[in-house]
């Protein structure tokens, strides 16, 4: 059974269904490494994030990203911009430099006058999916764009560079072929109609999208499955190894 919800996006993360992002450090790492996995963020997370919401929620955008121009902490002036700054960081927000103003600018022109990645925004933006059992574990979903009238899913991605050879190693580093496969096989879309939109943060900020080949999405498949027993057993037993490997001695030494 598939339960959607339209929730915050801190009610989803707060459940304890694993997800996508779940099984790739499983897959990457290990259980152990999951579970004691630290929250994360940094500067190319929060642009990821502003470049999510102007693209996909530009009503949100003025919202939720604050720009602010630069600060002079010997001035009376700067001293107050400086707590503007930091009022808008407590309270969430996404702050950036004035003069990044630009970059949003353009990459909001090019995503627009890009008419596949336009065609492939239309649709459910971050609408939530719990699936009770797949595969024997409570699993949540939360995709960028999900279109059913259409059948597919879209992703945002950011990245350095969106060249064919640089995304498809994106691709495999940071496991978003298991993503791909996982979202599609437990809401039921066909996994070639997954779309990247791989928008570079650097100049020219071009879109490029992509989808999987057969190849891919049955690596991303096989990858998923995998992690997904290793969560089975730590659920079962309480127990999480540092790494799955398929050569070790009796006494948990890694034979390589």
């Amino acid at each position: 059974m598939i339960k959607k919800v339209i929730e915050s996006n801190e009610k989803y993360h707060s459940s304890r269904a694993i997800s996508a992002s779940g099984l790739k450090a499983i897959h990457n790492k290990s259980v152990y490494h999951f579970i004691n996995q630290k929250p994360y963020t940094s500067d190319a997370y929060q642009l990821g994030t502003a470049i999510h919401t102007l693209v996909l929620e530009p009503h949100l955008f003025d919202e939720q990203v604050k720009f602010y121009d630069k600060i002079d902490g010997r001035t009376a002036e700067g001293k107050e911009q400086k707590k503007l700054v930091e009022k808008w960081q407590e309270e969430g927000k996404l702050v950036f430099p004035e003069t990044d103003r630009e970059m949003f600018t353009i990459i909001k022109d090019n995503f627009d006058n890009n008419p596949t990645a336009s065609k492939y925004a239309k649709g459910d933006v971050e609408l939530s999916h719990y699936v009770e059992d797949f595969q024997g574990v409570y699993l949540r979903i939360r995709p960028d764009v999900i279109n059913y009238d259409e059948g597919f899913i879209s992703d945002i991605k950011t990245c350095r560079s969106n060249t064919p050879k640089a995304f498809r190693n994106d691709i495999y580093k940071y496991g978003y072929h298991i993503q791909a496969t996982l979202y599609c096989d437990a809401l039921g879309i066909d996994p070639s109609r997954f779309i990247f939109q791989a928008i570079e943060t650097n100049h020219p900020y071009s879109v490029q999208c992509y989808r999987l080949s057969e190849d891919m999405i049955e690596r991303g498949r096989i990858d998923y499955e995998n992690a997904i027993i290793q969560w089975r057993e730590y659920l079962d037993t309480g127990e999480a190894p540092l790494y799955n490997w398929d050569f070790m001695d009796e006494e948990g030494v890694i034979i390589l």
